[in-house]
């Protein structure tokens, strides 16, 4: 793959972190409890699904194995979590912060990369990751002028983001590399198989909580 793909992929990346941040942020404050939440991912995770579909329908309904299954289902759950740790972290922080710390996970996918995967980092991808954490340290304290400070929970829960984020960049490495495909792995179907995935964990938590709320009217998440 050429230089300029993988910067365009990169790019491409960062872009869709972004319009993610963003769309939490907007809806964050009006996220206060468990059903809301799972009943805001649900319908977030059906509406991906839905576009990686169209995207499934032109390449081809292919790749439909146990790995694809597996490593999609790992990734779901990965997006679930970071999900919830981005919206509750966003709450307490800017948003170019939660940017940055979701973007930082490509820590955790390099480190992982060269001692699991075996792959070459250069001595100029070492110093790129260094001022990129350097920006997120530069930048974070910026916000300690706003109304409120960043509290040791939205740092945790920021970290948490970030975890995951490289975590999911991993699960999408093993699959690409380990799929019974090769080359030709169907990225579509992983994709549609993890948002589809999530959107039905969403709604098993949605049925646990109203449920749970039938039995006993008074107890509220």
């Amino acid at each position: 793959m050429s230089p300029l793909v993988i910067a365009i992929c990169f790019f491409a990346i960062a872009l869709m972190r972004v319009i993610q941040n963003v769309c939490s942020k907007s809806s964050s404050m009006d996220i206060k409890s468990g059903d809301t939440f799972f009943r805001y991912s649900a319908y977030y995770y059906l509406i991906a699904g839905l576009f990686s579909l169209v995207t499934l329908s032109v390449v081809g309904f292919h790749g439909l194995d146990a790995h694809t299954i597996l490593t999609s289902l790992v990734s779901a759950v990965l997006f679930g979590i970071g999900l919830y740790a981005g919206i509750e972290a966003i709450k307490g922080c800017t948003l170019i912060v939660s940017t940055m710390f979701g973007l930082g996970g490509l820590v955790i996918s390099c480190g992982v990369s060269y001692f699991w995967f075996g792959e070459g980092v250069s001595a100029f991808q070492i110093v790129g990751l260094f001022l990129f954490m350097l920006g997120v340290y530069l930048l974070t304290p910026s916000t300690k002028s706003d109304v409120k400070r960043i509290s040791l929970r939205t740092y945790v829960l920021l970290f948490i983001k970030l975890l995951s984020e490289g975590l999911i960049m991993v699960a999408q490495k093993y699959f690409a590399l380990f799929s019974p495909l090769g080359a030709g792995a169907n990225s579509a179907m992983y994709s549609f198989l993890t948002f589809i995935f999530n959107c039905l964990i969403m709604l098993g938590c949605l049925l646990f909580i109203y449920l749970r709320k039938k039995e006993n009217p008074c107890h509220s998440p």
